[in-house]
């Protein structure tokens, strides 16, 4: 048997409208399209590279694979008597070499309004701070020229600095969406905790 170059997959069931995360290591993750499981869609939209580590996390896991026995993530069409069509799956980019790290294949896009949905709260409230009510996102690039707008030359914002604040979860509302970050427009830049305002 050959190994599977799928680690990680999405799977929905148009007959109760649920999803199962199937993980690496046999664990899954299921859950509703009411009530979406934000850690698995976080995992299967931006957690993706580390396919092989990550494991269900979360009220409603289970086992889609018991120990030892041959079952291919890839063949997985059923379960408990349900349908099941891929939504999206993390892929080995290159089977031969896996150091080449995974693509995501979406095939269902709306996994992604359902991940922004419940994953906008939840970044704003990590640094309780209000998320901007509005639809229009920027790239980061765009993003450090809206916040060093009307800034002295000496205290903009680098791109790198932008980046850092954002993978430690530091800007809220930022969203990555596939291999890019995207930042709600005026999203203000977080104060500098190091220093304290002396007043």
């Amino acid at each position: 048997m050959t190994s599977c170059p799928v680690r990680m997959r999405l799977l929905h069931s148009d007959a109760d409208d649920s999803y199962l995360l199937l993980y690496a290591d046999g664990t899954m993750s299921g859950f509703s399209a009411n009530e979406p499981d934000s850690q698995a869609l976080t995992d299967i939209l931006t957690r993706y590279q580390g396919a092989n580590i990550l494991t269900a996390d979360g009220k409603n896991v289970g086992r889609w694979k018991e120990k030892g026995t041959n079952v291919r993530m890839d063949e997985v069409t059923s379960f408990n008597g349900k349908d099941y069509e891929t939504a999206a799956q993390a892929v080995l980019c290159d089977e031969e070499d896996e150091t080449m790290g995974f693509r995501l294949e979406i095939v269902s896009p709306e996994i992604v309004g359902l991940w922004l949905d419940e994953n906008a709260t939840a970044y704003a409230d990590s640094v309780n701070t209000p998320i901007q009510e509005n639809n229009e996102y920027l790239s980061l690039e765009e993003y450090c020229a809206e916040i060093n707008a009307g800034r002295p030359a000496e205290e903009a914002i680098s791109l790198n600095a932008v980046r850092t604040r954002i993978a430690r979860n530091g800007i809220p509302g930022a969203v990555k969406i596939g291999a890019r970050w995207a930042v709600p427009s005026g999203t203000p830049w977080p104060q500098d905790r190091r220093y304290k305002i002396s007043k």
